[in-house]
């Protein structure tokens, strides 16, 4: 139940990339006024009716120019009431993802798009450019586990809204 003067809080869902290449990760430096200059994984909204998987692979290739492929799942963030989004909820699935086909591209609502080491990125951290502290969390889970979750064994659906239960 709402608190007298609470407003309603939506739940924005997103999907992002861990993209590794010679043990380097791929960043996008944000260039929109309210986040300009933080360094962010290659990310971004559903759109209605796309899966999380659909999202993460569009996301990917329109911020970074690169064809992706989703390798495995590597954990869901949720960010409680964020103010860079009008004090909604934010919830991102991260996944594995490798590149397919493409070249770098930056596009215009960006800054840039470049490689780091996990200790480069270590240090963004340190110096509050990281635009959310999960995108170094899930890194650092992503290099920890010795196996992220396959994404061909997980079952991703998608069901109609008013749809019959079967």
């Amino acid at each position: 139940m709402l608190q007298k003067g609470e407003k309603e809080r939506m739940i924005i869902n997103a999907s992002g990339n861990i993209i590794e290449q010679d043990g380097k990760f791929l960043l996008v430096q944000e260039g929109r006024k309210e986040l300009r200059g933080k360094w962010n994984l290659p990310c971004g909204e559903l759109d209605p009716g796309e899966s999380i998987v659909a999202c993460a692979v569009r996301e990917g290739k329109e911020e970074t120019g690169y064809e992706l492929e989703v390798i495995a799942w590597v954990g869901q963030y949720q960010q409680l009431r964020w103010l860079i989004f009008g004090g909604h909820d934010l919830i991102v699935n991260v996944f594995h993802s490798k590149i397919v086909s493409g070249e770098k591209t930056v596009p215009s609502d960006l800054l840039d798009v470049a490689w780091f080491s996990f200790e480069e990125i270590c240090e963004i951290a340190k110096r509050r450019e990281l635009l959310h502290p999960y995108v170094l969390h899930a890194i650092a889970t992503y290099r920890e586990r010795e196996e992220n979750i396959p994404i061909d064994s997980m079952h991703f659906r998608i069901y109609p809204s008013g749809s019959e239960h079967s």
